[in-house]
């Protein structure tokens, strides 16, 4: 379930475009979404843009952003959000509003006037907890739930949203998501390659000296990725101080290595894996390169 509001600028000759800072102002931050779920902080002319509150990061404001913005704009909530998304995305409508002089906007199709922000504010909130309820995530499988946050995907287990729900504990569920996204973290996703003569794909994570990351437990499958069969998974080490790849192994292997089973649980299908030191990843380095007879080509 969505939240959608709809804003159209009236007709005329000298129409006001839409820019980022009139979004986020002095309060709010933002990023564009790629292709494996993850908040990347560079601006680009479109794309999936993500606006949230730095203080409380949830879920955040979706919006399809277009190299146009004087004609319409769109802003999304995804259920289960937190009650600081939903805030965010009435005040975001009010600043559009305001840029565009008009009092009028729609959500999920019906219009409305900026006087009934307030009452649609509380009944989105009513209806995002009523939600957690029934429908607590976005993907459910053997009792763990995916939700889309702000800064990457999250793998929680199914009890702990439905908790938040049956205690009514919005402020809980919006700070329980908050302590996941709030650290400045490498959120590892393979890129995939092509190996040659028809032997299928082979996704390859990276790992960067002195960058504390997240890593999964047993590699699988990266968003927008069903039509290539991974066959592999490999990690390649990058040093800093050298500015350059120094070595690739089996995603197996740097699991041994890293001793996978003693790190910290950072959620269901993943591991917090500490900075790794220069002599650590050579260290690895020297293990055997599984794709040393390969040339590869990126897909992904």
């Amino acid at each position: 379930m969505s939240l959608n509001i709809r804003i159209t600028q009236e007709k005329g000759f000298f129409k006001k475009e839409i820019n980022i800072k009139d979004l986020i102002q002095s309060d709010y931050e933002c990023g564009f979404r790629d292709v494996f779920g993850r908040l990347r902080h560079e601006n680009y002319s479109y794309g999936t843009l993500v606006v949230y509150h730095p203080e409380h990061i949830g879920k955040g404001v979706i919006i399809p952003w277009k190299s146009s913005r004087r004609e319409e704009i769109e802003l999304n909530v995804e259920f289960p959000a937190t009650i600081y998304d939903i805030e965010v995305l009435y005040e975001l409508t009010k600043r559009i509003c305001a840029k565009w002089k008009t009092e009028m906007f729609y959500q999920n199709e019906e219009a409305y006037t900026l006087v009934n922000i307030e009452e649609l504010c509380a009944i989105a909130k009513m209806n995002n907890m009523n939600h957690l309820a029934w429908n607590q995530g976005e993907d459910v499988e053997e009792g763990i739930v995916r939700l889309q946050g702000v800064m990457w995907p999250l793998y929680l287990k199914e009890e702990q949203i439905e908790s938040f729900s049956l205690q009514q504990d919005a402020e809980g569920f919006a700070q329980f998501l908050h302590n996941y996204q709030k650290e400045d973290l490498y959120y590892a996703s393979p890129i995939v390659y092509r190996l040659p003569e028809d032997l299928g794909y082979v996704g390859i994570f990276a790992i960067t000296a002195t960058t504390e990351s997240i890593i999964p437990m047993e590699p699988f499958r990266p968003m927008h990725s069903e039509a290539y069969p991974l066959n592999l998974f490999v990690v390649s080490l990058v040093s800093l101080e050298e500015q350059r790849i120094v070595g690739r192994i089996s995603f197996a292997d740097f699991l041994e290595s890293v001793d996978a089973k003693h790190l910290e649980k950072y959620d269901e299908k993943h591991y917090l894996l500490p900075p790794l030191s220069e002599e650590e990843i050579h260290t690895m380095a020297r293990l055997e390169d599984p794709l040393k007879d390969f040339e590869i080509s990126r897909e992904r």
